[in-house]
């Protein structure tokens, strides 16, 4: 499992700079049926847009902010992530509230979010 935040040039966005969060989990082909399962457990309904496969693997990934916020955020707050990936997580909902409030329109909100996307996806030391 992977949570993500990418970040990328845009000549559409008034900064320059588009920000998306990525809610992926990578497996072998072999496991297609198991992620063919969680498109339906999420009640998402176009497979192609969530599958993508390649000789060897297979990748169901979430990129749409509506379907990250409305059913991954809350499937994580309902059943906890445990160990080193729950900072990841606690990251990518900040980042998601800051985006679900504009801030990312404005250049504060960028660098406050590119700050928070540069520490995610690590090893870290739980003190």
């Amino acid at each position: 499992m992977r949570i993500h935040i990418k970040t990328s040039k845009s000549a559409t966005t008034k900064l320059g700079t588009r920000v998306q969060l990525r809610f992926s989990i990578g497996l072998d082909i072999r496991e297609k049926l198991l992620i063919t399962d969680l498109v339906k457990f999420f009640n998402l309904q176009d497979f192609d847009k969530y599958i993508y496969t390649t000789e060897n693997a297979v990748n169901f990934q979430i990129t749409n902010f509506t379907d990250i916020m409305n059913i991954i955020i809350p499937f994580f707050e309902q059943y906890p992530i445990e160990g080193i990936k729950k900072l990841d997580y606690v990251d990518f909902k900040t980042v998601g509230d800051l985006m679900l409030n504009k801030e990312h329109l404005t250049q504060s909100g960028l660098d406050n979010i590119i700050n928070i996307q540069s520490n995610m996806n690590r090893s870290r030391l739980l003190s």
